[in-house]
């Protein structure tokens, strides 16, 4: 039988940290290493962060599937909300670009954004 994990939350900076606290209990669970732990948190945090940027959503639906060695995880935006005032700080070519360093397989898309994470670096 398939393990998976969804969370769904309002779309808001300040909800980051219980995403991140998620990925953080899933990967203890699959025993992984302290710097593939903090990589998949810090990737998938990023992830969402992407997603707000773009299109306005109200909620980030984030799945994980863990497995022996790695994480699955699925970010997705929904809803039709307002789009975000755009942070004049964001890039979003340094998201892509610390997001393919930080996974091991990565998708992204519109309104999902999908990665994969192994469990020993």
């Amino acid at each position: 039988m398939e393990q998976r994990m969804i969370l769904e939350i309002p779309a808001a900076a300040e909800n980051m940290l219980v995403v991140r606290l998620t990925v953080s209990g899933a990967c203890t669970r699959l025993n992984f290493t302290v710097d593939a732990l903090e990589d998949a948190k810090v990737a998938v945090a990023e992830a969402c962060l992407m997603l707000m940027q773009g299109k306005g959503c109200e909620v980030l639906r984030v799945t994980l599937r863990p497995s022996k060695k790695e994480l699955l995880a699925e970010v997705e935006a929904l809803g039709e909300g307002e789009p975000l005032p755009q942070d004049e700080e964001y890039d979003a070519e340094y998201s892509r670009l610390m997001l393919a360093a930080l996974t091991e397989e990565l998708t992204v898309q519109e309104t999902r954004v999908t990665l994969r994470v192994a469990g020993e670096i």
